[in-house]
Protein backbone atom coordinates (compact mmCIF):
# COMPACT_ATOMS: atom_id res chain seq x y z
CA UNK A 1 0.00 0.00 0.00
CA UNK A 2 1.34 3.49 -1.00
CA UNK A 3 0.17 6.83 -0.19
CA UNK A 4 1.65 9.83 -1.77
CA UNK A 5 0.81 13.39 -1.05
CA UNK A 6 2.32 16.87 -2.65
CA UNK A 7 3.21 19.42 -0.14
CA UNK A 8 2.74 22.90 -0.10
CA UNK A 9 6.29 23.88 -0.64
CA UNK A 10 6.84 23.38 -4.62
CA UNK A 11 8.65 20.15 -5.13
CA UNK A 12 7.99 19.06 -1.60
CA UNK A 13 6.41 15.52 -1.02
CA UNK A 14 5.99 13.06 1.63
CA UNK A 15 5.47 9.49 0.28
CA UNK A 16 4.35 6.35 2.93
CA UNK A 17 4.71 2.37 1.99
CA UNK A 18 3.44 -0.52 3.81
CA UNK A 19 3.69 -4.21 2.86
CA UNK A 20 2.82 -7.58 4.47
CA UNK A 21 4.39 -10.45 3.39
CA UNK A 22 3.15 -14.29 4.49
CA UNK A 23 5.06 -17.16 2.73
CA UNK A 24 4.34 -20.61 4.31
CA UNK A 25 6.50 -23.65 3.15
CA UNK A 26 5.60 -27.71 3.95
CA UNK A 27 8.03 -30.48 2.59
CA UNK A 28 7.83 -34.07 3.08
CA UNK A 29 11.17 -35.27 2.38
CA UNK A 30 11.77 -39.51 2.68
CA UNK A 31 15.72 -40.33 2.18
CA UNK A 32 17.04 -43.94 1.79
CA UNK A 33 20.59 -43.93 2.12
CA UNK A 34 23.36 -47.50 2.08
CA UNK A 35 26.73 -46.93 3.57
CA UNK A 36 29.36 -49.46 2.31
CA UNK A 37 32.62 -49.41 4.59
CA UNK A 38 35.93 -51.10 2.91
CA UNK A 39 37.71 -49.98 6.44
CA UNK A 40 37.40 -51.83 9.48
CA UNK A 41 37.31 -48.15 11.61
CA UNK A 42 34.00 -47.33 10.16
CA UNK A 43 30.78 -49.60 9.87
CA UNK A 44 28.47 -49.86 7.15
CA UNK A 45 24.90 -48.58 7.94
CA UNK A 46 21.57 -48.25 6.23
CA UNK A 47 19.17 -45.51 7.03
CA UNK A 48 15.60 -45.19 5.84
CA UNK A 49 14.41 -41.83 6.85
CA UNK A 50 11.74 -39.83 6.89
CA UNK A 51 11.63 -35.76 7.66
CA UNK A 52 8.79 -33.17 7.77
CA UNK A 53 9.61 -29.55 7.46
CA UNK A 54 7.31 -26.89 8.37
CA UNK A 55 8.47 -23.07 7.73
CA UNK A 56 6.11 -19.83 8.43
CA UNK A 57 7.59 -16.24 7.39
CA UNK A 58 5.89 -13.17 8.03
CA UNK A 59 7.90 -10.19 6.93
CA UNK A 60 6.27 -6.42 7.70
CA UNK A 61 7.58 -3.01 6.60
CA UNK A 62 6.60 0.42 6.94
CA UNK A 63 8.37 3.43 5.28
CA UNK A 64 8.08 7.12 4.80
CA UNK A 65 10.05 8.82 2.43
CA UNK A 66 10.26 13.22 2.66
CA UNK A 67 11.55 14.90 -0.31
CA UNK A 68 12.79 18.29 0.34
CA UNK A 69 13.94 20.82 -2.48
CA UNK A 70 16.54 23.09 -1.25
CA UNK A 71 17.66 24.67 -4.35
CA UNK A 72 17.37 24.72 -8.13
CA UNK A 73 20.20 22.40 -8.17
CA UNK A 74 20.05 20.29 -4.59
CA UNK A 75 17.63 18.49 -3.13
CA UNK A 76 17.28 16.04 0.19
CA UNK A 77 15.42 13.07 1.11
CA UNK A 78 14.77 11.32 4.64
CA UNK A 79 13.90 8.23 4.44
CA UNK A 80 12.94 6.46 7.45
CA UNK A 81 12.12 2.59 7.67
CA UNK A 82 10.91 -0.19 10.27
CA UNK A 83 11.05 -3.82 9.22
CA UNK A 84 9.66 -6.93 11.50
CA UNK A 85 10.83 -10.45 10.19
CA UNK A 86 9.56 -13.54 11.95
CA UNK A 87 10.64 -16.99 11.09
CA UNK A 88 9.33 -19.87 12.57
CA UNK A 89 10.68 -23.38 11.52
CA UNK A 90 9.75 -26.98 12.87
CA UNK A 91 11.58 -29.68 11.53
CA UNK A 92 10.82 -33.28 12.45
CA UNK A 93 12.84 -36.55 11.96
CA UNK A 94 11.58 -40.39 11.95
CA UNK A 95 13.35 -43.69 11.42
CA UNK A 96 11.73 -46.26 9.70
CA UNK A 97 10.34 -48.73 11.77
CA UNK A 98 11.43 -52.05 10.50
CA UNK A 99 8.95 -54.37 12.42
CA UNK A 100 5.93 -52.19 11.08
CA UNK A 101 7.26 -50.64 8.10
CA UNK A 102 6.25 -47.35 9.18
CA UNK A 103 8.07 -44.22 10.27
CA UNK A 104 7.15 -43.58 13.85
CA UNK A 105 10.40 -43.89 15.40
CA UNK A 106 11.21 -40.24 16.43
CA UNK A 107 14.96 -38.74 16.56
CA UNK A 108 15.02 -35.79 18.76
CA UNK A 109 18.62 -35.13 17.78
CA UNK A 110 18.23 -34.66 14.22
CA UNK A 111 14.79 -32.54 14.93
CA UNK A 112 14.17 -28.87 15.91
CA UNK A 113 11.91 -25.72 16.27
CA UNK A 114 13.74 -22.65 15.38
CA UNK A 115 11.93 -19.05 15.40
CA UNK A 116 13.75 -15.58 15.04
CA UNK A 117 12.25 -12.53 15.23
CA UNK A 118 14.20 -9.64 13.48
CA UNK A 119 13.68 -5.56 14.27
CA UNK A 120 14.82 -3.10 12.11
CA UNK A 121 14.96 0.34 12.01
CA UNK A 122 16.77 2.71 9.18
CA UNK A 123 17.30 6.42 8.88
CA UNK A 124 18.81 7.15 5.46
CA UNK A 125 19.39 10.75 4.90
CA UNK A 126 20.67 11.57 1.14
CA UNK A 127 21.45 14.72 -0.33
CA UNK A 128 20.75 15.01 -4.63
CA UNK A 129 22.42 17.44 -6.43
CA UNK A 130 21.80 18.37 -10.47
CA UNK A 131 24.51 19.33 -12.51
CA UNK A 132 22.43 19.22 -15.29
CA UNK A 133 19.42 17.09 -16.29
CA UNK A 134 21.41 14.26 -17.27
CA UNK A 135 24.47 14.37 -14.46
CA UNK A 136 23.54 14.11 -11.00
CA UNK A 137 25.23 12.72 -7.46
CA UNK A 138 23.52 11.60 -4.76
CA UNK A 139 25.48 11.00 -1.53
CA UNK A 140 23.82 9.46 2.04
CA UNK A 141 24.73 8.02 5.42
CA UNK A 142 22.48 5.50 7.08
CA UNK A 143 22.02 4.20 10.36
CA UNK A 144 20.39 1.00 10.93
CA UNK A 145 19.57 -0.73 14.19
CA UNK A 146 18.96 -4.15 14.70
CA UNK A 147 17.47 -6.38 17.36
CA UNK A 148 17.30 -9.92 16.80
CA UNK A 149 15.94 -13.07 19.12
CA UNK A 150 16.62 -16.26 18.42
CA UNK A 151 15.26 -19.30 19.71
CA UNK A 152 16.54 -22.98 19.63
CA UNK A 153 14.83 -25.66 20.41
CA UNK A 154 16.46 -28.41 19.71
CA UNK A 155 17.64 -30.77 23.12
CA UNK A 156 16.38 -27.99 25.35
CA UNK A 157 15.27 -24.21 25.07
CA UNK A 158 18.40 -21.56 24.40
CA UNK A 159 17.52 -18.17 23.47
CA UNK A 160 20.02 -15.86 21.94
CA UNK A 161 19.49 -11.82 22.43
CA UNK A 162 21.71 -10.08 19.73
CA UNK A 163 21.94 -6.09 18.95
CA UNK A 164 24.00 -4.38 16.21
CA UNK A 165 24.34 -0.74 14.38
CA UNK A 166 25.47 -0.57 11.49
CA UNK A 167 26.61 2.91 9.02
CA UNK A 168 25.62 2.27 5.96
CA UNK A 169 26.99 4.57 2.99
CA UNK A 170 25.36 5.26 0.03
CA UNK A 171 26.75 7.07 -3.22
CA UNK A 172 25.20 7.28 -6.89
CA UNK A 173 26.39 9.12 -9.65
CA UNK A 174 24.83 9.49 -13.06
CA UNK A 175 26.77 10.81 -16.21
CA UNK A 176 23.78 10.78 -18.88
CA UNK A 177 23.28 7.05 -19.88
CA UNK A 178 26.14 5.66 -17.19
CA UNK A 179 25.57 5.20 -14.26
CA UNK A 180 28.00 4.30 -10.77
CA UNK A 181 27.07 3.07 -7.66
CA UNK A 182 28.16 1.77 -4.10
CA UNK A 183 26.29 0.58 -1.40
CA UNK A 184 26.22 -1.91 1.82
CA UNK A 185 24.18 -4.59 2.35
CA UNK A 186 24.22 -6.86 5.83
CA UNK A 187 23.54 -10.21 5.38
CA UNK A 188 22.56 -11.98 8.54
CA UNK A 189 23.94 -15.96 9.37
CA UNK A 190 20.91 -18.60 9.01
CA UNK A 191 20.07 -19.59 12.35
CA UNK A 192 20.10 -23.49 11.69
CA UNK A 193 23.91 -22.86 11.59
CA UNK A 194 24.05 -21.22 14.65
CA UNK A 195 21.96 -23.50 17.45
CA UNK A 196 24.47 -24.81 19.51
CA UNK A 197 23.76 -28.41 19.17
CA UNK A 198 26.52 -31.25 17.61
CA UNK A 199 24.07 -33.19 15.23
CA UNK A 200 25.17 -36.65 13.85
CA UNK A 201 23.21 -37.65 10.77
CA UNK A 202 25.37 -40.48 9.44
CA UNK A 203 28.70 -42.32 10.63
CA UNK A 204 30.14 -40.13 7.99
CA UNK A 205 28.48 -36.85 8.04
CA UNK A 206 28.24 -34.46 11.92
CA UNK A 207 27.59 -30.46 11.86
CA UNK A 208 28.55 -28.50 14.94
CA UNK A 209 26.32 -25.19 14.98
CA UNK A 210 27.91 -21.94 15.88
CA UNK A 211 25.73 -19.33 18.22
CA UNK A 212 28.92 -17.31 17.62
CA UNK A 213 28.64 -16.25 14.18
CA UNK A 214 28.55 -12.52 12.93
CA UNK A 215 26.42 -11.15 9.74
CA UNK A 216 28.28 -10.85 6.75
CA UNK A 217 28.81 -7.47 5.05
CA UNK A 218 29.41 -6.79 1.59
CA UNK A 219 30.49 -3.55 -0.16
CA UNK A 220 29.47 -3.62 -3.39
CA UNK A 221 30.25 -1.29 -6.42
CA UNK A 222 28.54 -1.37 -9.62
CA UNK A 223 28.31 0.21 -13.21
CA UNK A 224 25.82 0.22 -15.81
CA UNK A 225 25.09 1.73 -19.33
CA UNK A 226 21.81 1.32 -21.22
CA UNK A 227 21.12 3.06 -24.60
CA UNK A 228 18.34 2.66 -27.22
CA UNK A 229 18.23 4.17 -31.04
CA UNK A 230 14.36 4.22 -31.96
CA UNK A 231 15.85 5.06 -35.27
CA UNK A 232 17.74 2.10 -35.84
CA UNK A 233 16.21 0.16 -33.54
CA UNK A 234 19.52 -1.02 -31.60
CA UNK A 235 19.87 -1.64 -27.79
CA UNK A 236 22.98 -1.60 -26.15
CA UNK A 237 24.04 -2.15 -22.10
CA UNK A 238 26.92 -2.83 -20.33
CA UNK A 239 26.28 -4.06 -16.89
CA UNK A 240 29.34 -5.05 -14.05
CA UNK A 241 29.27 -5.17 -10.06
CA UNK A 242 32.09 -5.87 -8.01
CA UNK A 243 31.35 -7.58 -4.90
CA UNK A 244 33.88 -7.82 -1.57
CA UNK A 245 32.50 -9.20 1.69
CA UNK A 246 33.76 -9.48 5.45
CA UNK A 247 32.80 -11.88 7.83
CA UNK A 248 31.55 -14.57 4.72
CA UNK A 249 30.13 -17.34 6.48
CA UNK A 250 32.35 -20.93 5.29
CA UNK A 251 31.72 -24.43 6.65
CA UNK A 252 35.12 -25.47 7.80
CA UNK A 253 35.53 -29.22 7.29
CA UNK A 254 37.49 -31.65 9.36
CA UNK A 255 37.62 -35.29 7.61
CA UNK A 256 39.42 -38.53 9.07
CA UNK A 257 41.23 -40.52 7.54
CA UNK A 258 38.46 -43.23 6.95
CA UNK A 259 36.42 -40.72 4.98
CA UNK A 260 33.96 -39.02 7.70
CA UNK A 261 33.55 -35.49 7.67
CA UNK A 262 32.50 -33.05 10.71
CA UNK A 263 31.20 -29.49 9.27
CA UNK A 264 31.50 -25.76 11.16
CA UNK A 265 30.47 -22.97 10.16
CA UNK A 266 32.33 -19.94 10.75
CA UNK A 267 33.34 -16.47 9.70
CA UNK A 268 36.10 -15.91 7.56
CA UNK A 269 37.72 -12.81 5.17
CA UNK A 270 38.98 -12.85 1.92
CA UNK A 271 35.82 -13.65 -0.23
CA UNK A 272 34.90 -11.55 -3.38
CA UNK A 273 33.22 -11.78 -6.89
CA UNK A 274 32.36 -9.57 -10.00
CA UNK A 275 30.67 -9.70 -13.41
CA UNK A 276 30.44 -7.91 -16.14
CA UNK A 277 27.98 -8.46 -19.01
CA UNK A 278 27.11 -6.87 -22.03
CA UNK A 279 24.51 -7.28 -24.45
CA UNK A 280 23.30 -6.00 -28.24
CA UNK A 281 20.08 -6.42 -29.86
CA UNK A 282 18.33 -4.50 -33.18
CA UNK A 283 15.22 -5.09 -34.94
CA UNK A 284 15.71 -4.37 -38.59
CA UNK A 285 13.85 -3.21 -41.16
CA UNK A 286 10.67 -4.46 -42.86
CA UNK A 287 11.61 -6.56 -45.41
CA UNK A 288 8.21 -7.18 -47.83
CA UNK A 289 6.27 -9.65 -45.88
CA UNK A 290 9.55 -10.29 -43.46
CA UNK A 291 10.43 -8.91 -39.96
CA UNK A 292 13.98 -9.73 -38.58
CA UNK A 293 15.76 -9.35 -35.31
CA UNK A 294 18.76 -10.46 -33.62
CA UNK A 295 20.31 -9.90 -30.27
CA UNK A 296 23.62 -11.14 -28.80
CA UNK A 297 24.89 -11.18 -24.93
CA UNK A 298 28.41 -11.91 -23.38
CA UNK A 299 28.91 -12.02 -19.95
CA UNK A 300 31.96 -13.48 -17.83
CA UNK A 301 32.13 -13.75 -14.04
CA UNK A 302 34.66 -14.22 -11.45
CA UNK A 303 34.92 -15.69 -7.94
CA UNK A 304 37.54 -15.37 -5.08
CA UNK A 305 36.27 -17.69 -2.26
CA UNK A 306 37.68 -19.02 1.07
CA UNK A 307 37.34 -22.34 2.47
CA UNK A 308 39.08 -24.71 5.17
CA UNK A 309 40.06 -28.24 5.54
CA UNK A 310 41.68 -30.12 8.09
CA UNK A 311 42.83 -26.22 9.35
CA UNK A 312 44.18 -26.18 5.85
CA UNK A 313 43.46 -22.89 4.22
CA UNK A 314 42.70 -22.59 0.90
CA UNK A 315 40.95 -20.35 -1.91
CA UNK A 316 38.53 -21.71 -4.53
CA UNK A 317 38.79 -19.10 -7.76
CA UNK A 318 36.24 -19.54 -10.04
CA UNK A 319 35.87 -17.66 -13.97
CA UNK A 320 32.88 -18.37 -16.22
CA UNK A 321 32.16 -16.95 -19.62
CA UNK A 322 28.52 -17.27 -21.54
CA UNK A 323 27.78 -16.16 -25.01
CA UNK A 324 24.27 -16.40 -26.09
CA UNK A 325 23.34 -15.42 -29.92
CA UNK A 326 19.41 -14.96 -30.51
CA UNK A 327 17.67 -14.26 -33.89
CA UNK A 328 14.07 -14.02 -34.48
CA UNK A 329 12.09 -13.97 -38.16
CA UNK A 330 8.46 -13.30 -38.25
CA UNK A 331 6.30 -13.86 -42.28
CA UNK A 332 3.18 -11.10 -41.77
CA UNK A 333 0.64 -12.98 -39.68
CA UNK A 334 1.33 -16.86 -40.82
CA UNK A 335 4.19 -18.22 -38.83
CA UNK A 336 7.92 -17.16 -36.41
CA UNK A 337 10.44 -18.89 -36.08
CA UNK A 338 13.03 -18.12 -32.73
CA UNK A 339 16.74 -20.01 -33.07
CA UNK A 340 18.72 -19.81 -30.26
CA UNK A 341 22.38 -20.95 -29.04
CA UNK A 342 24.61 -20.36 -26.21
CA UNK A 343 27.90 -21.92 -24.45
CA UNK A 344 29.38 -21.43 -21.12
CA UNK A 345 32.79 -22.77 -20.68
CA UNK A 346 33.91 -22.57 -16.71
CA UNK A 347 37.24 -23.29 -14.76
CA UNK A 348 37.88 -24.02 -11.43
CA UNK A 349 41.43 -23.70 -9.75
CA UNK A 350 42.96 -23.69 -6.76
CA UNK A 351 45.24 -21.52 -4.12
CA UNK A 352 47.50 -22.58 -1.35
CA UNK A 353 46.33 -26.29 -1.79
CA UNK A 354 47.35 -28.73 -3.91
CA UNK A 355 43.88 -29.65 -5.59
CA UNK A 356 43.64 -30.28 -9.49
CA UNK A 357 42.00 -27.93 -11.62
CA UNK A 358 38.61 -28.25 -13.26
CA UNK A 359 37.02 -26.87 -16.29
CA UNK A 360 33.73 -28.18 -18.52
CA UNK A 361 31.76 -26.76 -21.82
CA UNK A 362 28.10 -26.65 -20.97
CA UNK A 363 26.13 -25.64 -24.39
CA UNK A 364 22.35 -25.32 -25.08
CA UNK A 365 20.72 -24.89 -28.36
CA UNK A 366 16.95 -23.88 -28.92
CA UNK A 367 14.62 -23.65 -31.61
CA UNK A 368 10.69 -22.25 -31.32
CA UNK A 369 8.21 -21.98 -34.41
CA UNK A 370 4.96 -20.61 -34.13
CA UNK A 371 2.34 -21.00 -36.52
CA UNK A 372 -0.49 -18.17 -37.01
CA UNK A 373 -3.15 -20.18 -39.30
CA UNK A 374 -5.75 -20.44 -39.71
CA UNK A 375 -6.71 -17.42 -37.85
CA UNK A 376 -7.54 -17.23 -34.56
CA UNK A 377 -5.24 -20.32 -33.89
CA UNK A 378 -1.54 -20.22 -32.80
CA UNK A 379 0.43 -23.40 -32.84
CA UNK A 380 3.68 -24.00 -30.84
CA UNK A 381 6.29 -26.52 -31.10
CA UNK A 382 9.56 -25.52 -28.90
CA UNK A 383 12.31 -28.48 -28.69
CA UNK A 384 15.41 -27.24 -26.92
CA UNK A 385 18.40 -29.67 -26.65
CA UNK A 386 21.47 -29.73 -23.59
CA UNK A 387 24.66 -30.78 -23.57
CA UNK A 388 27.06 -31.25 -20.54
CA UNK A 389 30.32 -32.73 -21.32
CA UNK A 390 31.72 -33.24 -17.51
CA UNK A 391 29.28 -35.58 -15.54
CA UNK A 392 29.96 -38.63 -13.28
CA UNK A 393 29.82 -42.05 -14.66
CA UNK A 394 26.50 -43.06 -15.02
CA UNK A 395 24.95 -39.91 -16.02
CA UNK A 396 23.48 -38.37 -18.98
CA UNK A 397 25.44 -35.94 -20.83
CA UNK A 398 22.74 -34.61 -22.77
CA UNK A 399 18.71 -33.66 -22.67
CA UNK A 400 16.42 -33.34 -25.37
CA UNK A 401 13.05 -31.48 -24.75
CA UNK A 402 9.80 -31.10 -27.36
CA UNK A 403 6.99 -29.64 -26.57
CA UNK A 404 3.92 -28.62 -28.61
CA UNK A 405 0.84 -26.30 -27.67
CA UNK A 406 -2.03 -25.46 -29.50
CA UNK A 407 -3.91 -21.99 -28.63
CA UNK A 408 -7.46 -21.00 -29.93
CA UNK A 409 -8.80 -17.44 -29.14
CA UNK A 410 -12.29 -16.92 -28.31
CA UNK A 411 -14.85 -14.25 -26.93
CA UNK A 412 -15.29 -10.59 -27.33
CA UNK A 413 -11.58 -8.71 -28.14
CA UNK A 414 -10.35 -12.03 -28.05
CA UNK A 415 -9.44 -12.04 -24.26
CA UNK A 416 -10.27 -15.51 -23.83
CA UNK A 417 -7.75 -18.49 -24.71
CA UNK A 418 -7.76 -21.81 -24.84
CA UNK A 419 -4.48 -23.67 -24.78
CA UNK A 420 -3.46 -27.79 -24.82
CA UNK A 421 0.27 -28.21 -23.93
CA UNK A 422 2.28 -31.46 -24.25
CA UNK A 423 5.54 -30.83 -22.33
CA UNK A 424 8.07 -33.40 -22.88
CA UNK A 425 7.09 -35.00 -25.76
CA UNK A 426 10.18 -37.39 -25.38
CA UNK A 427 9.81 -38.22 -21.96
CA UNK A 428 13.68 -36.87 -21.61
CA UNK A 429 13.30 -33.99 -19.12
CA UNK A 430 16.23 -33.71 -17.21
CA UNK A 431 18.15 -31.63 -14.97
CA UNK A 432 22.37 -31.61 -14.61
CA UNK A 433 24.33 -29.32 -12.16
CA UNK A 434 28.06 -29.88 -12.28
CA UNK A 435 29.97 -27.67 -9.80
CA UNK A 436 33.38 -27.48 -7.86
CA UNK A 437 33.10 -26.19 -4.05
CA UNK A 438 35.94 -26.54 -1.81
CA UNK A 439 37.93 -30.01 -2.00
CA UNK A 440 34.48 -31.88 -3.67
CA UNK A 441 33.20 -32.04 -6.96
CA UNK A 442 29.63 -32.14 -7.18
CA UNK A 443 27.33 -33.98 -9.92
CA UNK A 444 23.23 -33.98 -9.68
CA UNK A 445 21.22 -34.98 -12.19
CA UNK A 446 17.59 -34.49 -11.46
CA UNK A 447 14.26 -36.09 -12.72
CA UNK A 448 11.78 -33.75 -13.41
CA UNK A 449 8.00 -33.69 -14.09
CA UNK A 450 8.16 -35.40 -17.04
CA UNK A 451 5.67 -35.36 -20.23
CA UNK A 452 2.19 -34.54 -19.40
CA UNK A 453 -0.63 -33.02 -21.53
CA UNK A 454 -2.21 -29.67 -19.61
CA UNK A 455 -5.46 -27.75 -20.86
CA UNK A 456 -5.54 -24.26 -20.01
CA UNK A 457 -8.01 -21.23 -20.07
CA UNK A 458 -6.75 -17.59 -19.91
CA UNK A 459 -8.82 -14.26 -19.81
CA UNK A 460 -6.80 -11.28 -20.49
CA UNK A 461 -7.86 -7.64 -18.72
CA UNK A 462 -7.41 -5.21 -20.60
CA UNK A 463 -6.82 -2.84 -17.69
CA UNK A 464 -7.88 -2.61 -13.89
CA UNK A 465 -9.19 1.29 -14.01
Amino acid sequence: MNYYHRLNKKGASLTLSNAISIHPENNRDYNINNLISYVAALQSDTTDRFTKNTNRAISENISAVYHYPIGKKLSADFILAGNHNRNAGDLFTYDKDLNTGLYTIFLQNQSSNLIRNQWQQTFLPQLTYNFTDEVSLKLGLGSQFNQINNQFNTYAATTLNQNYFYLLPVLELRLQKFNISYSDDIRQPSISDMQPVTIVYSPIYSFIGNPNLKPSRSHNLGFNYNNYHSDSQVAIGINSRITVETNTVIRENFVTADGAKTVRPVNLNGSFNSYLSGYFSKNFKKQGNWQFGTSTSLSGAIGHYFFQVNQQNGYQNTKTVTLSQDFEATYVDVFAFRPQYSINPAVTTYQNVNYKSTSYTMQHASFSLYIFVPQKYTWLVDYAYSYNPLVAPGFRRNSNLLSLALTRRIQKKERGELKLTCYDLLNQSVNSVHFASGNTINDTQSLLLRRYFMFSYTYHFKDFR
